[in-house]
Parts: C-alpha cells; structure tokens; sequence
C-alpha cells in the first residue's frame, strides 16, 4: 500500500501556523496610527505630498520590525505576528464609531480572545488620534474641494464615492488603489530612483518657476520615499540578522 512520507518538521511548523492564522488571531494595530499622528502633529504646515512621503519615511524608520521562525519573505503591517494596519490619514469615521462606542459593545467586538483584539491602552490611543484625522483625514479634504454633484455619483459601480453622510465616512476611499509603476522600484532599485529624483532636483536649481514647484515637491517626495524604503530594507536586514545570532545552530532546511 502506498504511504506519504513524514512530513518534513519545518513544513509541519508551517501548515500549523497556517491553521492558527485562520482560526482568526488578529491584533488590532496602532502602531501606524500612533507614528503617522504624531508626525503630522508634528509637521502641521509641510506641503501634502511632503507630510504624506514625510510619515512614511518616519514609519518606516520607527516600525518595529519582526522576524518569525518560518519567514521565507520578511515584512509585517505591524509589530505581531498578525495584525490589521488602520490607515487613519484616508477616513476616520467609521473607527471613530468603533473606538467611541459603549464599553461592553466595544469589547465584544474587539476584545474577544481568540479572534480580534485590541487592548484598553489602544483604544485610548485611538480615541485622541479619531479627534485629530476627523479633520486631517484626506475624506475631509476631498470633501471640502469636490463640487455637490460628486454625491450622486455613488455606489454607481465606477468609483468609491460613498453617500456624504455614509457610514464609511466622506468619499470612502479618495485614493487609488494601486502602485505606479512599481517595476522600476523593484528592477532599478531605491536607490537609482532616489539618484534620478535629485538629478532633477539639480536641474531645477534657479530655474523654478510656476507648475515647476508641484515637480520640485514631488522630487522631493519622491526623495523622502526612497530614504524609507531603503531604511525599512536595512533594519529588516539587520534584524534578520540579529535573529540568526540568535538561532541554536539548528540549519534550516
């Protein structure tokens, strides 16, 4: 009769912690919300694109990194294992709803063990952040420049326009979902994208003039994103590195 062969260890590691993964173990993350909050706190006049680039670079520099056991590929939303990421800076209506409801309401929805969690510490976190993007938020803006025909055009299957008082909050999702061009980044690399965006920048010296300052800030921006990406890569680098030091001398396969 034909038998499998044993399971290799590393591969059984795996699928059990594929299994736990869907057995719902998720942290609600505030580490993004806490950083992003308290650079553009702390940059309240800087150019959009500039805050924008400006608190990616600064979590990229400030997000702890984690390597687990198993890790073929490094890279986490957050400082555990698995976690939900709240991209506050888009819209904040609905968390704020969430992290201001009732005690009870609020634990059982996300503080039940097993399945979602987020502590009593984070929630105040959060509460102090949902007063500061309710205004700051980029929904708010979009709001605040779009003409009143834009309402009628939601939920029409097109865009993410929601109701301008809808639970999602204003324009839902003002922001596209996608990444520009990424193949550049990933056979170029961050830092022949950097060079070029300074080579630019040298180029504009004395010579910015009208539309030119939208270019010279997205330069700029672009500048201050490639310094992110690249420090992300070095501490996950690093910690990789630390987490071998680390290891009991066991090889993996």
């Amino acid at each position: 009769m034909f038998e499998f062969e044993p399971i290799n260890p590393r591969i059984q590691k795996l699928i059990d912690k594929r299994n736990w993964t869907n057995k719902n173990n998720i942290t609600l993350n505030t580490e993004r919300t806490k950083l992003y909050t308290k650079y553009y706190k702390d940059h309240p006049s800087q150019y959009p694109i500039l805050k924008r680039a400006g608190a990616l670079k600064y979590w990229c520099e400030n997000h702890q990194p984690i390597v687990m056991d198993e890790d073929i590929f490094v890279g986490s939303l957050g400082p555990t294992y698995r976690c939900i990421s709240f991209y506050v800076e888009w819209t904040m209506s609905w968390l704020d709803m969430c992290v201001n409801d009732t005690d009870e309401k609020f634990r059982e929805a996300w503080q039940t063990p097993g399945a979602v969690y987020m502590s009593d510490e984070d929630r105040e976190a959060m509460r102090e952040a949902s007063e500061f993007w309710k205004v700051e938020c980029i929904s708010s803006y979009f709001e605040g420049i779009v003409p009143d025909e834009i309402w009628d055009l939601a939920h029409n299957g097109c865009n993410n326009v929601s109701p301008k008082d809808g639970f999602l909050g204003i324009g839902s999702k003002p922001q596209g979902h996608y990444i520009a061009n990424f193949n550049k980044a990933v056979n170029k690399g961050f830092g022949a994208v950097r060079r070029e965006a300074l080579e630019k920048l040298e180029t504009m010296k004395g010579h910015t003039f009208g539309n030119d300052a939208r270019k010279h800030t997205f330069y700029r921006a672009v500048v201050d994103t490639c310094d992110g990406a690249i420090t992300l890569s070095k501490r996950y680098a690093q910690a990789c590195r630390d987490k071998a030091a680390n290891e009991s001398g066991e090889r993996r396969d």
